[in-house]
């Protein structure tokens, strides 16, 4: 008897600690020590509970979950993984049914960025933090925080906007921000999220600027910008812009902007992207049309007025064009591009339907370690309404290589196997010249900083094309940038977010 009663002993120990609950068909509960209710229709566990529930876990030191209400409470601290993020914090609730739920005291890992709020409220959708703070430098004494009374993050489309934000630099508050907008996907495309300073530039026909963009939004599907300027030659700027999301394939982007001398202009592009996904972060090395969208096909739709395209005004009205953004043949890789448009050029007052097939194709080879040489071959052929046409047909040979950790350089020579007619457009043939070029270039990398020049000459007369230099100051999260294009007499200064 004595055995048999120290065996049952034995048993209830161990159940006590480490007791399961399976409460509902997909509802799972783990815990040293779980009670159920029958009352009041709730189950309490505790220490080292965790809970889960097809897309969701959680785990703390202490649980309440109402069987009637399909409410899920953690009192005690917890830990909870929404989506992609990983949510920790003093207290949450939970509604299992409808997925919504709000929780104190919260920081937020998504991504690259850390999030704190003092309370959260989050639904399927998105997450809104109150009293809340952000920063993509990942450190516990971070080189820039963004302070904000609320945000907003979307986990679904790596989307962020804060409002009646104060900006932080080095532990310094420097500027006050309405709204401010983070795209996590930004950087993987290519581009970049720009810090809540003024732009900083010059060139030849607006002299010395300076402009800021005020962002604004309504939803994930209605946002924009406001932006002020001051131009050296041409007094004050203001622009307005909205983009929409119709659906993950169907965005676009309205604008309308005028300063005292050159009037008004403004325009409608909507892209529509289909086809294959391509996958992100893919490199290519004959990137020649940088858009936005993974998906292979793009068709682009522009409808413009007077809007400036190589220093000249421009309508188009409207303009198509269907962008491939791969094309495999074989161990021939590329991209092509078809447009069809009627364009107005306001200096030539040329009017005229235009019409244009172009292909980008290059075949890699690899040198071991020195690199890749790669031939290529750009096919280009427009075709406009006065019955003229220009075709093009230019090779190239490029040497790519890194030198040790730091050294990236390039050596290129481009020929024309074929020139035939010309653009009646001034826009077309902005800097443009049939002779042949060689081209060089290098950057020098160190950590997050960058400096490099690029240069093309034209042959034989050796005068130089192109010559610009690209100066990049990293700060493990942020970046100050210069590019200085000496043949154009452009600078351009900005602030990115890395």
């Amino acid at each position: 008897m004595r055995r048999l009663a120290s065996c049952l002993l034995a048993a209830a120990l161990v159940l006590l600690a480490g007791a399961a609950w399976s409460v509902e068909k997909d509802l799972k509960i783990n815990a040293h020590s779980v009670d159920y209710d029958n009352v009041h229709n709730l189950i309490e566990a505790t220490g080292s509970v965790e809970a889960l529930y097809k897309d969701f876990s959680a785990s703390g030191e202490h649980l309440i979950y109402h069987t009637d209400t399909r409410v899920l409470t953690m009192d005690r601290g917890f830990k909870f993984k929404y989506e992609e993020v990983d949510l920790k914090g003093g207290q949450l609730t939970y509604e299992v049914q409808s997925r919504r739920g709000e929780a104190q005291k919260v920081s937020a890992l998504y991504d690259r960025l850390t999030l704190t709020g003092q309370k959260v409220n989050f639904d399927p959708e998105k997450l809104e933090l109150h009293d809340a703070g952000f920063n993509s430098c990942g450190l516990a004494g971070p080189h820039y925080n963004f302070t904000a009374s609320d945000i907003q993050l979307y986990p679904k489309s790596g989307w962020l906007v804060a409002y009646w934000g104060l900006f932080y630099l080095q532990g310094i508050p420097t500027i006050p921000v309405p709204v401010y907008i983070y795209d996590v996907e930004a950087q993987r495309r290519g581009e970049g999220n720009v810090l809540p300073y003024p732009v900083l530039g010059s060139n030849a026909e607006d002299g010395n600027f300076i402009s800021e963009s005020f962002a604004w939004t309504r939803s994930r599907e209605l946002f924009g910008s406001v932006t002020l300027g001051y131009l050296e030659k041409k007094g004050l700027s203001l622009g307005v812009a909205a983009n929409y999301l119709n659906d993950q394939n169907n965005s676009g982007k309205v604008r309308l902007a005028g300063n005292p001398k050159d009037g008004i202009w403004g325009g409608w592009t909507h892209q529509y992207a289909f086809g294959d996904l391509i996958i992100p972060g893919e490199k290519f090395a004959f990137r020649l049309f940088n858009l936005p969208s993974f998906h292979r096909y793009d068709l682009v739709s522009d409808l413009t007025y007077r809007e400036r395209i190589n220093y000249e005004r421009v309508s188009q009205l409207p303009n198509l064009k269907l962008t491939v953004r791969r094309i495999d043949w074989g161990e021939i890789k590329g991209v092509g591009e078809a447009q069809a448009g009627y364009i107005t050029e306001e200096s030539t007052g040329v009017s005229l339907a235009r019409y244009s097939l172009a292909a980008d194709l290059v075949r890699p080879y690899p040198l071991g370690g020195w690199g890749y040489l790669t031939p290529g071959v750009n096919l280009n052929g427009t075709y406009y309404g006065n019955h003229t046409n220009w075709r093009k047909i230019q090779g190239r040979l490029v040497w790519d290589s890194t030198l040790g950790e730091n050294f990236t350089t390039s050596l290129g020579y481009y020929h024309y196997f074929l020139n035939q007619g010309t653009s009646p457009f001034r826009y077309e043939l902005y800097r443009f010249t049939s002779s042949d070029q060689v081209t060089a270039g290098f950057i020098y990398s160190w950590q997050l900083s960058k400096l490099g020049v690029s240069a093309a000459y034209n042959l034989p007369s050796g005068a130089p094309q192109d010559i610009d230099y690209l100066f990049k100051v990293g700060f493990h999260c942020y970046s100050i940038g210069a590019t200085y294009r000496a043949m154009r007499n452009e600078f351009y200064m900005i602030f990115n977010l890395i």
